[in-house]
């Protein structure tokens, strides 16, 4: 197994890294920068960069030739100092991590066990007032249906739209007007026919809060085969999400 010292750019990225380095480098002045603070830029420039060396604690852990709580420590640093996690990258790992779920309850129970991915995924629940249920294991997401639901409809927005604060609002509409429509999947949630003009996502989270988790989940699925949500990430989040029922 290859380790630091062994560490060569990647071929084509050389004059981007090395602008990474320097912009965060000389950022607050010459010699500003301590020896912890310059092992931090580099450890993000090394995972910015280069795929190739694992994504686990436990592979970054004999790569750098440090523990990995050490590890755990540095990605949690550089994941407020340094944006190297993309928003597709933290979706990517969302829609791995829920072959792993399970239904607890009223929750479904996500393992997000890298302190990065977990804190780009916090900031956009905390961004969009959905919470997370406390547990005593700070690595497991418990989310009702209902969030999931919100949360899936922000990783469309972001995929079709590019907007990762909210909801992009007419994609909002457009799915709101076209499944007034879907009569079949509104009796699985026990929303009416024909909600008139009241606010459709706001009616089927209540309609969502109310059946079963397995019915939830039931309900989402039925959004793929209408072309209501259409990325090819968030149509993977879905089919995953069926297999547990």
């Amino acid at each position: 197994m290859k380790n630091i010292t062994e560490f060569k750019v990647p071929k084509g990225k050389e004059r981007e890294f090395v602008d990474f380095i320097t912009s965060n480098l000389f950022k607050q002045g010459f010699g500003v920068l301590n020896k912890s603070e310059i092992d931090l830029l580099f450890f993000a420039a090394i995972l910015k960069f280069d795929n190739g060396i694992g994504q686990y604690d436990y592979d970054l852990s004999n790569y750098f030739q440090i523990s990995q709580s050490r590890v755990s420590a540095l990605k949690e640093k550089l994941s407020v100092k340094y944006q190297i996690i993309e928003f597709t990258h933290a979706i990517e790992h969302f829609q791995d991590k829920l072959q792993y779920a399970r239904i607890e309850g009223h929750y479904l129970e996500i393992p997000i066990n890298d302190i990065a991915v977990r804190n780009v995924i916090v900031s956009l629940l905390d961004q969009n007032n959905i919470l997370i249920k406390g547990d005593l294991n700070p690595k497991v997401f418990k989310l009702r249906i209902e969030d999931i639901f919100e949360l899936l409809l922000i990783f469309e927005s972001y995929l079709v739209n590019g907007s990762e604060v909210s909801a992009n609002q007419q994609l909002m509409k457009t799915f709101s007007d076209s499944l007034r429509k879907r009569s079949d999947l509104l009796k699985l949630i026990n929303v009416k026919d024909d909600p008139g003009s009241g606010d459709v996502i706001k009616l089927l989270k209540e309609g969502l809060r109310k059946t079963p988790i397995s019915v939830g989940i039931e309900f989402l699925a039925g959004l793929v085969p209408g072309g209501y949500l259409v990325s090819k990430l968030v149509v993977s989040i879905l089919t995953t999400l069926s297999s547990k029922i």
